[in-house]
């Protein structure tokens, strides 16, 4: 799948939906902008979701995700959208997804979403082996990248500026720039690399 020079606006839920694709994926050059909150449930609302639901069965090519422009140029308190966002199967018996996000831009891009935060970047269960370098994350909210249940995961020579902690409820809030986590014993997260962030 190619996806390339496209201008996708003004859409509700996800500007693209990448789900069960066995073979690579490209996103390249576009530009997602302006996204219509989904059902007023900010935490369905993404730029680009990549679902795996038949992760245990079918092992899936890498997705590339490089040179776009993500933005919400009118944002609210809780920023409106999650930028790129992979979540596949919970569990260790999966086909890993692997994750390209490299040279993107992401504007007022985040979520406060009621049991996580969403960023600009997030990916999610089982991204082992995926890579997040040189990009651009201006006036995000919450976690401008987030790394999740994920293995062997290089994060390298981005730039984060302005990044804003928005009220979720909770009375500590969320403000993350860079976030990590495992859930053992499930999914660990290990062998993660920031480097020249």
């Amino acid at each position: 799948i190619l996806i390339q020079d496209v201008e996708i606006a003004n859409t509700t839920k996800y500007a693209i939906w990448i789900r069960g694709v066995s073979g690579h994926a490209t996103i390249r050059d576009c530009w997602l902008h302006d996204f219509a909150l989904y059902t007023g449930y900010p935490a369905d609302t993404n730029a680009v979701q990549v679902t795996r639901a038949d992760a245990r069965n079918q092992p899936a090519g890498p997705i590339w995700f490089v040179g776009n422009r993500v933005e919400m140029r009118a944002s609210n308190q809780f920023g409106g959208a999650g930028g790129v966002v992979c979540d596949t199967e919970n569990d260790t018996t999966s086909y890993p997804q692997q994750m390209f996000i490299t040279d993107n831009i992401f504007e007022q891009m985040g979520q406060a979403a009621p049991a996580q935060p969403i960023g600009s970047i997030r990916i999610y269960r089982n991204c082992d082996g995926s890579i997040i370098a040189r990009n651009r994350i201006v006036n995000g909210w919450q976690a401008a990248i987030g790394v999740q249940r994920s293995s062997d995961v290089l994060i390298l020579d981005s730039v984060i500026e302005g990044e804003q902690r928005a009220d979720n409820g909770k009375p500590e809030g969320y403000y993350r720039v860079i976030s990590v986590t495992g859930r053992q014993p499930l999914i660990p997260a290990r062998d993660i690399i920031v480097r020249g962030n």
